[in-house]
């Protein structure tokens, strides 16, 4: 398994520990099969993806938003559908509990 990670500066663990490869952030999108954003939500970070990541990202990509925050935004502006597109949706929904379909959820 390759790790992609990117960050402001390089982490050596992880490139011990994981072989991770520090690549800029429009490559990691590009290449990754999952994006898990581990981001404070700060004003630099809100919004961090948008459509224009997601439309970046591979069809069947997964997005995940491990940490609390929003730091995606709806991707109402783009006509792409797909996992990512969803897993976006999920990980801005403010709804308490899940939802029964991601894909049909009105938020």
């Amino acid at each position: 398994m390759n790790v992609l990670y990117t960050n402001r500066s390089p982490n050596e663990q992880a490139k011990k520990e994981y072989g991770a490869k520090r690549v800029e952030f429009d490559a990691l999108l590009e290449q990754s099969d999952f994006v898990c954003l581990q981001v404070p939500l700060t004003p630099e970070t809100r919004g961090i993806i948008g459509a224009g990541e997601l439309k970046k990202m591979k069809k069947s990509a997964i997005l995940i938003n491990g940490r609390a925050g929003r730091p995606s935004t709806k991707p109402r502006s783009s006509k792409r559908s797909g996992t990512a597109r969803s897993a976006a949706r999920a990980s801005t929904c403010s709804r308490k509990r899940r939802c029964p379909s991601i894909r049909r959820c009105s938020r």
